[in-house]
C-alpha cells in the first residue's frame, strides 16, 4: 500500500498496522533481541567507563598527595589494573558495536531482497 498524497491523514487501523509489522518482523526476532540486549549492555558500559577513569584520576591525585606527605608515590600497579579493566570494557563495547552493525546490514540486505522479489 502506498500512502496517499496528503500526508496529514490519520491512521485508520493502528492495531492492524502494528499486527502486520510484528508478523513481518517475526522472522528477525532473534537478531532484534540480540541487538537490543547488546545496545543495553553498551549503554551501561558507556556509563561505567567514565567512572573507571575517575578511579584512575583519584588514584593519581592520592599518589601525588601521599608523595608530599609520606614520601610514597603513585601506585602504578593499581592504575595498570584499572586500565586493563577499562580496555577490556572498551573492547567488549567495540565488538558489540561491530556485531550490531553486521546484524543490521545483513538483515537489511535480506529485507530489501525479499521486498524486491514481491
Amino acid at each position: 500500500m502506498r500512502p496517499s498524497k496528503n500526508t496529514n491523514d490519520k491512521i485508520n487501523d493502528f492495531k492492524g498496522t502494528i499486527v502486520r509489522l510484528v508478523t513481518t518482523l517475526k522472522k528477525y526476532r532473534i537478531g532484534i533481541v540480540i541487538v537490543i540486549i547488546f545496545s543495553i549492555i553498551s549503554a551501561i558500559f558507556s556509563v561505567v567507563s567514565p567512572k573507571i577513569l575517575g578511579k584512575i584520576m583519584t588514584e593519581i591525585a592520592t599518589g601525588v598527595v601521599s608523595r608530599f606527605q609520606t614520601g610514597v608515590g603513585i601506585n602504578f600497579d593499581k592504575i595498570l589494573h584499572i586500565l586493563i579493566i577499562l580496555i577490556v570494557i572498551i573492547g567488549i563495547v567495540y565488538l558489540m558495536t561491530l556485531y550490531f552493525l553486521m546484524v543490521v546490514s545483513l538483515y537489511g540486505k535480506e529485507y530489501l531482497i525479499c521486498k524486491r522479489n514481491l
